[in-house]
């Protein structure tokens, strides 16, 4: 740590933040059900990178919600397994779960299976059950590969399916079984993803897909979604279901979101922020007499595991004694380039989302400047926004949304 004065000139630290990978865990979540027990690089398929079994009837912080129409379409996370459960009201719209804060690298080989149980035959009605990747959580259904078990108009069948767009391709073949397994498989060196209902890679694959995780998609980290969809069919509980989701072989992207934790230094009359939990024990421990903890801003991320965000540049000033926070490169690059007589550049602080790159979720931080106390100051709290905003320019002046975080 950078100290000038213990009393007066602690500005920063510099820190590295690295790409995150789930870490070594036999225990991760709620009644051991969900574990993780690699680091996601797996060079044999005996080495499990993720595994859920639901045996714990809630939802896992693996996962997130995703509902296309919530009144007639549901997962519901019972009976030691994810169970899909529709209304007879129900239109096509999708129900299930999403990966959080994890995706796949597609860099890297990866291996993944899922069990199922599909019991319905039906005469007019249509419903599947199965589980997909797509690289985009905002719009998932737009782009993405899935493969399906259902029964559509006295037809039991296994589909696939890739949409890219107003591009869909899709496949069907008949059912047999109410009982197996879904498997989806990956070879990295020659881009191809393999879809099969008896085990992975080529030589099990029923539908094959070249050049569309790196070529088409641009290698984005790719969600895993476990779910279905009923058209004018009622489910009931036990009659489709999904069970026992493993990956396999894998490189797993923890996208690792992170508090951002806010100091207030009553000797320099600044705020500071940092996503370090290194650098916040530092300062409560070593430097309480400078800088004092307030509580959290929001969520960031430390790593660019979502290729939308963008890094949030860090720079301390020894003539203001205190912190500029920017997410604009050109902003960076004056700052570095003509100011660094004022600016010391300090490096990346965290991985934000940009304005018009936020998800529907994500909340601004807004960004002020005080001419008269020559310090900036970034909230996402809509009361402080208004507050300040009621001083005269000079004392405190609006400079706009500074970047989205995560609540």
């Amino acid at each position: 740590m950078k100290t000038m004065t213990r009393n007066a000139r602690l500005c920063v630290l510099t820190l590295g933040v690295a790409c995150a990978a789930l870490v070594c865990c036999t225990n991760a979540y709620a009644n051991g059900t969900t574990i993780i027990v690699s680091d996601g690089t797996t060079g044999s398929l005996n080495q499990i990178a993720l595994k859920d079994t639901f045996d714990d009837n809630q939802r896992a912080p693996l996962w997130k919600e995703l509902f296309e129409d919530p009144n007639n379409v549901r997962v519901v996370e019972a009976n030691k397994r994810l169970e899909l459960r529709t209304s007879a009201l129900a239109t096509g719209g999708f129900a299930g779960f999403l990966s959080n804060a994890w995706r796949l690298d597609p860099r890297y080989d990866f291996a993944m299976k899922v069990d199922f149980h599909y019991d319905l035959y039906t005469l007019n009605e249509e419903g599947s059950i199965g589980i997909g990747l797509t690289p985009s959580a905002e719009n998932p259904f737009s782009r993405r590969v899935e493969l399906s078990v259902g029964c559509v108009e006295n037809f039991r069948s296994y589909r696939y399916e890739r949409v890219n767009g107003y591009a869909t391709q899709a496949g069907y073949f008949q059912r047999w079984e109410n009982d197996g397994t879904l498997y989806v498989s990956y070879d990295s060196q020659y881009d191809v993803l393999y879809l099969s209902l008896t085990g992975y890679g080529p030589e099990q694959a029923w539908a094959t897909f070249d050049g569309l995780l790196r070529g088409t998609w641009g290698a984005r980290p790719l969600y895993v979604y476990l779910g279905g969809r009923s058209t004018g069919l009622a489910i009931t509980s036990g009659r489709a279901y999904l069970d026992n989701i493993v990956v396999e072989a894998g490189k797993i992207i923890e996208a690792s979101l992170k508090t951002v934790y806010r100091f207030w230094s009553p000797v320099n009359k600044a705020h500071f922020f940092t996503i370090s939990e290194a650098e916040k024990n530092s300062l409560v421990n070593e430097y309480s007499d400078v800088w004092k903890l307030e509580g959290t801003m929001l969520r960031a991320f430390p790593d660019t595991s979502d290729p939308n965000c963008r890094p949030v540049y860090r720079f301390w000033s020894d003539q203001t004694m205190s912190h500029l926070y920017t997410l604009s490169e050109k902003e960076a690059a004056k700052l570095i380039n003509e100011q660094s007589f004022i600016w010391t550049y300090q490096g990346v602080a965290f991985y934000a989302y940009p304005p018009g790159k936020q998800p529907s979720w994500a909340l601004p931080v807004y960004r002020f400047w005080s001419r008269s106390a020559a310090v900036h100051f970034y909230t996402p709290s809509e009361t402080e926004v208004a507050r300040l905003r009621q001083f005269p320019s000079d004392v405190w002046y609006y400079e706009g949304i500074a970047w989205y975080a995560v609540p």
